[in-house]
């Protein structure tokens, strides 16, 4: 009897967080329609000492391209437009640092990344793009870098290669 009650009350839990689980990813119709439109972008912060200006990291990765990547379907090209576009609407944003790893990738992928960032630059003259070039930057990597207000590559890093 003691057995039957406490499965009992387990099978009851167990009910109870399978319909939590069912409803988390439930969103009403109302609250759709009522969020932002692009890519989901998350602040972190690497050091909070209560500072009045801020610099942006954006990072690209891997190959370039413009095809689908994550789940909202937004590619690599959609995310980094966004992203400049909040560290120009965002006042604390005092530079942008693009981290570049890339051996690069498609043509009209890079060019529209490259001429992001330097829309980004004409526009918002008080905030640098400064380039950081990881391991590699190559090709369409080099030529995101390239209208970055300064680059800076470790000696090791593998450059160049455009076209």
């Amino acid at each position: 009897m003691i057995v039957a009650l406490v499965l009992l009350v387990l099978l009851g839990i167990s009910v109870l967080v399978n319909v939590s689980h069912l409803f988390n990813g439930f969103v009403p119709l109302s609250v759709a329609h009522t969020t932002s439109v692009g890519p989901r972008l998350e602040e972190g912060i690497t050091e909070d000492n209560d500072a009045s200006s801020k610099i942006a990291v954006i990072e690209v990765n891997g190959i370039i391209t413009d095809h689908a990547m994550d789940q909202g379907g937004y590619n690599m090209v959609d995310v980094i437009k966004a992203q400049l576009k909040r560290a120009e609407e965002d006042e604390k944003v005092k530079a942008v640092v693009l981290k570049v790893d890339s051996p690069g990738g498609e043509v009209l992928a890079s060019d529209e990344i490259s001429r992001a960032i330097a829309d980004f630059q004409t526009k918002m003259r008080g905030k640098p793009v400064v380039c950081s070039m990881g391991n590699l930057a190559a090709s369409g990597g080099y030529y995101i870098s390239a209208p970055c207000r300064w680059i800076v590559a470790n000696d090791l890093t593998i450059t160049g290669s455009i076209g």
